[in-house]
């Protein structure tokens, strides 16, 4: 699966389309290229802030269990393309950031931050304070 043309789209918070895309609309397209979801289908809960919703990320991700399977809390639980490492970049629990596995060889991550230009390859010893890897529950 090719995704380098995606290392030209900047930042867009919500954005799910060529001209801009937020973390979770990167993982979105990810998976909608594997075939595992259609575009627009993704719904990840990322709004989720500690202060903002009152709840932990585990509580406010029960909710996304009929959409996601829960496949550990360390970078290397992420084996499929398409798997998504949810980290917590402040470690204050502020926020909730995406990080999608595009290559196995080498393992290869890509997002795209507020600030920080467009979708770019992440290594995997970058990505720290670790909620969660999970992976788009598809249908048997």
């Amino acid at each position: 699966m090719d995704w380098h043309d995606l290392l030209a789209v900047p930042f867009e918070r919500g954005g799910r389309t060529m001209r801009g895309m937020d973390c979770a609309g990167v993982a979105e397209e990810i998976n909608a290229r594997l075939g595992h979801v259609e575009r627009g289908a993704f719904h990840f809960p990322i709004e989720w802030t500690e202060e903002r919703s009152g709840e932990s990320f585990e509580d406010f991700m029960a909710g996304a269990v009929d959409r996601f399977d829960y496949l550990g809390d360390r970078t290397e639980h992420a084996r499929e393309l398409g798997d998504f490492v949810v980290t917590d970049p402040d470690g204050k629990g502020l926020g909730a950031h995406i990080t999608v596995l595009v290559d196995q060889l080498p393992r290869t991550f890509i997002t795209v931050m507020a600030g920080r230009g467009n979708v770019r390859p992440v290594p995997e010893r970058a990505l720290f304070n670790v909620l969660s890897v999970h992976r788009v529950r598809r249908e048997a």
